[in-house]
């Protein structure tokens, strides 16, 4: 009996041995291995997102160069430091020695994870080591800012909506205009992928403003001579936009040895008289 409650202690320590606890900042977690080093921001430090300060609250998460999580911290405006996990014996994941963390920045208010940091440091280089402590001196979140815009004013929507937006380096962004209030969609302006199509995106390699342009929609009059050189229209030869419900004048000028017969339409725009060399059409 004694051999049997001697075994089943020992096997009790050694699972409790070979378990791991979760650390977390909210947005980003990872395994304490209880074997890490811990890196510090300052006061002093310079923290950008995108070349703007920091906020209170925002995330950063300590990753090793394969994107594992090894640890964070909460920026909350004054000296703030977190761990940097080691992997450990039982296999848990984690920093090798000499390894150079790599870091990411989690903005709540926006629900976005900015992935392109730069950092320097007061002393070293954030090489791996456990018990080591690391400062920061300079954190540097890149991230472009996408502007949008309705063009005229509450002739349409966006999305995203009205306003600007951080997104991180080369991230692509869907954008859509809908227009309202018996407007059409006339076109983006702005460095889009299609400029004519109400869906389109956006590659923030660099700050951007993209501006959805509504309007009435508009109808195109084509003019056209038979046989060619036979004579002139006015409007001339070409394509005419009006807006619906336009009446236009249009005339026929035949040229010398030739004269006029008749208009002949296509496309359902009537014209008031066929047979008249100067009538209208709607």
């Amino acid at each position: 009996m004694k051999l049997d409650r001697l075994k089943a202690l020992v096997l009790f320590v050694l699972a409790f041995q070979g378990m791991a606890f979760a650390g977390t900042t909210g947005h980003f977690t990872w395994t304490d291995t209880d074997n890490n080093m811990t890196i510090a921001m300052t006061t002093s430090t310079t923290k950008t997102l995108g070349g703007a300060p920091l906020q209170n609250g925002d995330e950063i998460g300590f990753f090793t160069g394969g994107g594992v999580c090894v640890g964070g911290l909460v920026w909350n405006g004054s000296n703030t430091a977190g761990p940097a996990m080691g992997a450990d014996d039982l296999g848990n994941p984690g920093l090798t020695a000499g390894e150079v963390v790599q870091y990411r920045l989690y903005r709540p208010s926006l629900n976005r994870e900015f992935t392109s940091v730069s950092v320097s440091y007061v002393s070293g280089t954030g090489a791996y080591a456990p018990g080591a402590m690391r400062v920061l001196s300079v954190f540097n979140a890149s991230a472009y800012t996408l502007t949008m815009a309705v063009s005229p004013s509450g002739s349409g929507t966006t999305t995203p909506a009205v306003g600007a937006y951080l997104y991180n380096p080369n991230q692509v962004v869907t954008v859509t205009a809908t227009a309202s209030g018996g407007n059409s969609f006339l076109n983006w302006t702005g460095d889009v992928a299609n400029v004519n199509n109400p869906t389109t995106t956006v590659t923030m390699n660099s700050n951007k403003t993209v501006t959805a342009n509504f309007g009435t929609p508009q109808y195109t009059l084509t003019m056209a001579v038979s046989p060619g050189g036979g004579g002139t229209t006015t409007p001339s030869v070409g394509d005419h936009s009006y807006d619906p419900s336009t009446t236009v004048d249009i005339t026929a000028t035949a040229a010398t040895g030739y004269h006029f017969v008749n208009w002949t339409v296509s496309g359902g725009a009537p014209v008031t008289n066929p047979t008249s060399a100067s009538t209208t059409v709607n």
